[in-house]
């Protein structure tokens, strides 16, 4: 399933990326984000459906592949709102961006737990959960960042400013953001 989910998130990306770099034909542009949120749609489906069939009980750890795929969901669920950014559809799009946000922070959470239960595994894997943990706040700042496009193209500017706001202060929190400036 995660193949298959995988699969259908990277050709979602590609069109949406080359619907990104079409400036003038607007009739091309729109097929490839057609191609991109049909992709990415088929990508959120798999990805729930596989959650769903191996979700375990209540107090159990979820798997890594679980785990990898609820943050793929959340990415996908980002870049379906910058389809919807792009075709300047803004109540869609910032709903998929709250919904990856809400996502993206649920998994940080899980994780900064873990490290708080499993604070007797080795160093090395610490800082691997860490890593793991500035690259998730770092997708979360970024869909702050849309969201905050999105709310100064509808004109809501002090909404706009509170979410810039908080994805700076969040970006702030790590020395390596340079490395992984991509996030915003």
């Amino acid at each position: 399933h995660l193949t298959v989910g995988d699969t259908y998130q990277s050709i979602g990306i590609a069109h949406l990326n080359r619907a990104l770099a079409l400036k003038s034909d607007t009739v091309k542009k729109e097929s490839e984000l057609s191609n991109a949120y049909q992709a990415l749609t088929s990508a959120v489906e798999t990805r729930r459906s596989f959650t769903s069939i191996f979700i375990k009980p209540m107090g159990s750890r979820p798997s890594s592949e679980l785990k990898d795929s609820i943050l793929m969901e959340a990415h996908c669920v980002f870049y379906l709102g910058r389809v919807e950014e792009t075709r300047s559809n803004y109540d869609q799009a910032k709903s998929h961006y709250v919904n990856a946000l809400r996502l993206f922070q649920a998994e940080g959470k899980q994780r900064l737990s873990k490290m708080s239960v499993d604070s007797f595994e080795l160093a090395d894997s610490e800082g691997k959960l860490l890593l793991e943990l500035e690259a998730i706040n770092l997708w979360a700042a970024r869909a702050l960042y849309h969201i905050a496009n999105i709310h100064k193209a509808t004109s809501c500017i002090g909404d706009a400013v509170g979410c810039y706001e908080e994805a700076i202060r969040i970006r702030s929190q790590y020395k390596s953001a340079k490395r992984l400036n991509s996030a915003l």
